[in-house]
């Protein structure tokens, strides 16, 4: 996210949690925050655009932008980064893991998928979009959506591999309480468009960077967690 997305963002989220902008209520114009806060429309359309997708705003045609729900769980919390160190340890582990084998299934994927296999994971995709903010069965479309990419390799021994890291329940729950649902439904959203146009090139390279930035966000927080740790 740009600084100047952030901005945004960040302006739209403190009159949410506020109440200053309760459910219901029309949001001021994208020209409005544009002069407002001084940024580009591209800028504040990022910002709304995040809150769309996880259902914190809503887009109504020829109406404008308006307060669809004020449950911030929707969000995640970096403050849920705060658990065992141990937990911590397997989630980088896990990340480790996936970001090791995962970029070339999914370039594989992308090469060879079937219309069958793109409709089931377009279903798993809409499944994650209709469970925003429920977080089990919003992690089971999740980890529903891997186990089908890689059971279409029908390799068993990547199956075996696979599915101890997809079965960590508790691994994916901190995942959402760091990163919220936002970060999950825009990446699967980009991995279905490589799927889609058959681009292994595409979805190799999306793969990597997605679980780089985790590795690199978990280590940040995790560093965070245990100065705040050592010093209170």
């Amino acid at each position: 996210m740009t600084s100047k997305v952030k901005i945004a963002s960040n302006y739209i989220l403190s009159h949410i949690k506020d109440g200053s902008w309760p459910v219901g209520t029309k949001i001021p114009s994208e020209n409005q925050l544009c002069e407002e806060l001084a940024i580009s429309r591209t800028s504040v359309r990022g910002a709304i655009g995040q809150y769309v997708s996880i259902g914190l705003l809503e887009s109504r045609h020829g109406k404008g932008t308006f307060v669809r729900s004020v449950d911030l769980r929707l969000l995640g919390n970096e403050d849920g980064a705060f658990k065992a160190r141990s937990l911590f340890e397997d989630q980088r582990m896990v990340h480790q893991a996936r970001d090791l084998v995962e970029p070339e299934i999914l370039a594989y994927v992308a090469e060879f998928a079937t219309p069958e296999l793109i409709e089931e994971l377009e279903g798993w995709n809409r499944k994650m979009i209709e469970s925003l903010g429920n977080q089990k069965e919003f992690i089971h479309a999740d980890m529903n959506f891997h186990r089908a990419m890689v059971r279409f390799l029908n390799n068993r021994y990547l199956t075996e591999f696979f599915e101890p890291l997809l079965d960590r329940d508790d691994v994916n729950g901190l995942n959402n309480d760091m990163f919220g649902y936002y970060d999950g439904v825009q990446t699967h959203q980009s991995f279905m468009e490589a799927i889609r146009e058959h681009n292994p090139d595409k979805a190799r390279r999306l793969s990597v960077e997605y679980h780089q930035k985790k590795q690199w966000m978990i280590q940040d927080i995790t560093q965070k967690a245990q100065q705040t740790a050592a010093t209170g």
